[in-house]
C-alpha cells in the first residue's frame, strides 16, 4: 500500500466519521458506505503482513480500527 493510498483512506474515513451522527442522512446512503469500509478493513489488515510494506503497521492498524468503528456506528444506526 503506498503513501497515497493511505492518505485517500485518511481521508474517506474522515469524511465518514464527520458523517456518522448526521441524522438527515438517509438508510440507503448509510448501507452503501458499508461495502466501501469493508473493502478498507480487508485491504489495510492485507497491507500490514505485506512484508516489502513500506507504511507503519501502526497506521495501517490505526486505519483499520476507524473503519471498523464506522461500520459499527453504521450498523448500530441502521438497526434503529
Amino acid at each position: 500500500m503506498t503513501e497515497a493510498e493511505v492518505k485517500q483512506i485518511r481521508k474517506y474515513l474522515g469524511k465518514i466519521r464527520g458523517s456518522l451522527y448526521d441524522f438527515s442522512i438517509d438508510e440507503a446512503a448509510r448501507r452503501a458506505e458499508l461495502p466501501k469500509l469493508d473493502e478498507i478493513i480487508t485491504e489495510t489488515m492485507v497491507a500490514s503482513v505485506e512484508p516489502e510494506n513500506k507504511i507503519d503497521r501502526v497506521i495501517l492498524y490505526h486505519l483499520e480500527t476507524r473503519a471498523r468503528h464506522c461500520r459499527t456506528i453504521i450498523l448500530k444506526l441502521l438497526e434503529m
